[in-house]
């Protein structure tokens, strides 16, 4: 039982690992559920005991090892908790295993290594994912589905999260997420500006994408970010941008402004004339959102 169980959760995982097929099955879906109703009708006690082994710690690094290395065995353990919530077990663990996988996929997300973030990032989607449809409307497309439509009782999520976690950009990523599930109390106006601009910083990593960004956006949307830059404590970014944006209004002519080449033209010359400088400002305030969201947590 062991074998197909896995099997099917890793012919499910594969879609979403390496080039992807034309077709993925949806997680919480009829077709989703369907090879496991049928193993859990086929031996319902077996199956049921399988599963619940499967979920006791460490259970799964001790099976397919050479495809859990692959497949991230966090991420088939939604798979598993889905199914136990399916099938109506006993989920008293979930609440603090689902805070402990989302932890832990925010954390790979902290590497360097751009597989491990990926990684972060497709484990942290599974978990939130998971987390929404146990809160959504039972009419809701989106909620959780159960055997024979019945509806057992879910354990408590309260205090999966609070203010006093929240340190960087990720944790307040994730008190957000918990914010939509009614988990926790309205986000403080100081995360909801520390994300915008953690956003727009992303926006601006690279000399390319600063080109796009002046070329593309109107004067006032400009001036509105360099405002929310500077109150979240950004200095050199905001006053760069300032810089070349100026210089670029002075360099167009009347006529310019109704040629986008020129504009554009103009634009890519005064980024790479800028490049060295964007690079440098990026990279002295990478940790400016982080920085703004721990001193206001502490007030």
């Amino acid at each position: 039982m062991n074998e197909h169980i896995l099997n099917e959760l890793i012919n499910i995982e594969r879609q979403y690992t390496g080039p992807l097929s034309p077709y993925c099955i949806q997680f919480n879906s009829e077709e989703y559920y369907a090879p496991f109703v049928r193993l859990y009708r086929q031996d319902r006690s077996t199956f049921l005991n399988t599963l619940t082994a499967l979920l006791e710690k460490d259970a799964l690094c001790s099976v397919k090892a050479d495809c859990l290395s692959y497949f991230l065995p966090e991420r088939l353990e939604i798979h598993l908790w889905r199914l136990s919530v399916f099938f109506g077990l006993d989920n008293t663990p979930l609440p603090q295993r689902l805070k402990d996988l989302c932890l832990l996929a925010l954390d790979l997300q902290r590497s360097d290594d751009l597989a491990t973030i990926e990684k972060g990032k497709r484990l942290y989607a599974a978990s939130i994912e998971f987390l929404k449809s146990l809160h959504v409307k039972p009419t809701s497309a989106e909620a959780q589905l159960y055997f024979e439509n019945t509806c057992p009782a879910l354990p408590s999520f309260d205090g999966i999260t609070s203010l006093d976690q929240v340190d960087d950009v990720l944790s307040a990523i994730f008190y957000f997420d918990c914010f939509e599930c009614r988990l926790v109390k309205k986000p403080p106006a100081y995360l909801e500006q520390a994300l915008r601009a953690a956003a727009l910083y992303n926006h601006l990593f690279s000399s390319v994408l600063w080109n796009h960004y002046l070329y593309n956006l109107t004067e006032s949307r400009k001036t509105k970010d360099q405002q929310l830059l500077r109150c979240v404590g950004f200095v050199m970014i905001p006053d760069l941008l300032s810089t070349i944006d100026q210089e670029m209004t002075a360099q167009l002519k009347r006529s310019d402004f109704f040629y986008t080449g020129k504009k554009l033209e103009i634009c890519q010359r005064l980024c790479l004339k800028y490049k060295m400088q964007i690079e440098e400002s990026m990279n002295a305030e990478k940790n400016t959102v982080n920085d703004f969201i721990r001193s206001n947590g502490k007030r």
